[in-house]
C-alpha cells in the first residue's frame, strides 16, 4: 500500500499552499500588503471622528433650555461642594494647628524651653524635643532687674540691696 503524504507538519501547522518567501523583497512585499490592508480598515477614521463631533454639536443644539439649566446647576453645585470641602479641611487644619500650639506652650513652660525652639507634631514629639534642648540651653538666668525681696510685702530692704546699705550707713552715723 502506498503511503499517503500528510500535509500537516509535525509541529501542528498546515503547509498546504504555503511557500516561504525566498528573498527579502518578497517578505517586504508581503508585510507591506498586510500593513496596507490594516491601514485600509482605519482609512475613514478622520471622517468618522468629524461626523461624531458634528453629531455632538447637533445634539447640543437640540437640548432644551431646561436641560442646559440643569447641567449648569449640577456644575455649580459641584463647585460649591468642592469649595465647602476645601473650607472644612482648612478649618480642621487651623484647629489642629491651634491645639498643637497650646500643647507646645504647655510643654515649653513645663520643660523651661522657648516655644519657638520646639519641633514636633504630637505632645510626645514636643516633649522629646524639649528634653533634647533643655541640657543645651541650661538653666535660665534671672532678668538683670531682679530684686530678691520684691513682692514679699516687707518694708525692710534685702541685705544686699542699695536701700539696705543706705540704712546701715544712717545707723552708723547716729
Amino acid at each position: 500500500m502506498p503511503e499517503q503524504v500528510d500535509p500537516v507538519t509535525p509541529s501542528g501547522g498546515n503547509n498546504a499552499g504555503f511557500t516561504p518567501p525566498a528573498t527579502q523583497e518578497e517578505l517586504n512585499a508581503i508585510i507591506s500588503a498586510r500593513l496596507d490592508r490594516e491601514r485600509g480598515k482605519f482609512a475613514d477614521y478622520d471622517d468618522v471622528k468629524a461626523k461624531a463631533a458634528r453629531l455632538d454639536e447637533l445634539e447640543e443644539k437640540n437640548r432644551t433650555d431646561l436641560e442646559k439649566a440643569e447641567a449648569r446647576a449640577v456644575a455649580a453645585e459641584k463647585v460649591i461642594a468642592d469649595r465647602e470641602a476645601a473650607d472644612a479641611a482648612a478649618k480642621a487644619d487651623a484647629e489642629a494647628a491651634a491645639a498643637l500650639a497650646k500643647v507646645a506652650e504647655s510643654v515649653a513652660a513645663a520643660k523651661n524651653v522657648p516655644v519657638g525652639a520646639l519641633r514636633g507634631g504630637t505632645k510626645e514629639e514636643l516633649e522629646a524635643h524639649a528634653d533634647l534642648l533643655a541640657p543645651l540651653l541650661g538653666t535660665p538666668k534671672p532678668p538683670l532687674n531682679y530684686v530678691p525681696s520684691s513682692g514679699t510685702g516687707t518694708d525692710q530692704a534685702a541685705a544686699g540691696s542699695f536701700a539696705a546699705g543706705r540704712e546701715r550707713a544712717k545707723a552708723r552715723s547716729k
